[in-house]
């Protein structure tokens, strides 16, 4: 019984380590896409640079 018990701790530990990892990334991500999410507001007023190549033109083929 005291090997079922040492077992669900280790269990709990590392259900709430990962718990927290995965709090930390999705706080992250969600930083990046606000970030993202300015850049591209930007994009529609003409503040960022255009692409510097050229637009596909799917008539030529080599």
């Amino acid at each position: 019984m005291d090997t079922v018990t040492q077992q669900n701790a280790a269990s709990t530990e590392e259900t709430a380590s990962a718990s927290e990892e995965l709090t930390a990334q999705a706080q992250s991500l969600m930083e990046q896409v606000k970030t993202l999410s300015l850049l591209v507001g930007r994009a529609g007023d003409g503040e960022l640079h255009k692409s510097p190549l050229p637009p596909f033109d799917k008539g030529s083929s080599p």
